[in-house]
């Protein structure tokens, strides 16, 4: 089924040149030369060849249940998502949304995407402190083995060639389309900074259970996202358990703590399309207790569940976030 107009919407069943949009079982294809747009959700096809220009809207999905070929270009924007059960050729662009002047835990959906290329694609993110090529710039790495006031380390302008806020950034790559392992350190603390790597959301149980264990690597069934929102809009970092199911939308980074250095695996089994976008998104308190001491501002939150006990219930209890030091802290 090949997409017959210059340019126009998946959905028009007259830009297709079986005059109808493709079904699950269609091969199709988007020559060189025109442009279409996916403005439908949870849609299937078999293979997908990609010559022209093909953009996946926000949160509108794809899953291709064959193969994918791309010597175009391909844009999944903020929210969309896109499965692969197949093969995968060709880059993808991945681009996300976000508020200007505020901090987030970020990592590329996709393979091959450099530090350096990413902060040439986006010149206006923040700079800091310092001169030169010696100025810092608003993207860093965690080190789990620094000092505490330490652990952020800040990329300097000579080595990325220079940045500054703009509300979408963009990964370029291919496409993981394979489970993926990442590797794993113990520090001072044992808390790492990982991301999902695919360009579609990822169930966080399945991730937590399936990382939790004899020979795996998780200390307990929690995760940690850095919410901008909490705290009065100063930010914080809010707790992820396993009974939560929160998916993990593309781009979305997060720490986790470790037992060991056996690594975190992201299973492609665990990948999925969502209608609503989850990045930064909380899903279902009981109750929420909200405390402040004036300056900051805390919650814990509380769920009555069958067959939980009073001590810790790993999947059901988490931890606080212990990667970095705090004087104020709430919790059950």
């Amino acid at each position: 089924n090949e997409f017959v107009a210059t340019s126009g919407n998946w959905s028009l069943a007259s830009n297709w040149s079986l005059n109808r949009e493709p079904l699950a079982i269609d091969n199709v294809l988007i020559p060189t030369g025109k442009t279409a747009f996916l403005d439908a959700n949870q849609k299937i096809v078999n293979d997908a060849t990609i010559s022209g220009n093909f953009v996946i809207n926000s949160g509108r999905s794809l899953t291709v249940s064959g193969n994918l070929n791309n010597t175009g270009t391909f844009n999944i924007n903020s929210g969309g998502s896109l499965i692969v059960n197949g093969t995968s050729l060709g880059n993808l662009t991945y681009n996300r949304n976000i508020d200007a002047n505020k901090w987030y835990l970020v990592g590329s959906p996709l393979a091959n995407q450099s530090v350096v290329d990413f902060v040439v694609a986006h010149p206006n993110i923040t700079k800091g402190s310092g001169t030169g090529n010696n100025r810092n710039v608003a993207l860093a790495t965690f080190d789990n083995s620094k000092p505490t006031s330490q652990k952020w380390i800040y990329y300097k302008t000579g080595e990325v060639n220079g940045i500054d806020g703009d509300d979408t950034i963009s990964f370029t790559g291919t496409l993981n389309n394979n489970n993926v392992s990442k590797t794993v350190v113990q520090g001072l603390n044992s808390f790492n900074l990982v991301a999902n790597p695919y360009p579609s959301y990822m169930n966080s149980a399945d991730f937590l259970t399936g990382n939790s264990g004899a020979g795996k690597s998780l200390k307990t069934q929690t995760l940690w996202v850095w919410n901008q929102n909490l705290n009065g809009g100063l930010g914080d970092y809010e707790t992820k358990i396993t009974v939560q199911n929160f998916e993990i939308a593309p781009a979305q980074a997060f720490f986790v703590e470790v037992d060991n250095t056996l690594g975190v695996n992201f299973s492609k089994s665990s990948q999925s399309h969502q209608n609503t976008d989850t990045f930064l998104k909380t899903s279902r308190p009981e109750i929420k207790l909200n405390v402040t001491d004036g300056t900051n501002s805390k919650y814990t939150e509380i769920y009555y569940i069958d067959g939980t006990t009073t001590g810790f219930d790993n999947g059901y209890d988490g931890e606080e976030f212990g990667g970095i030091t705090s004087s104020f802290q709430i919790f059950s």
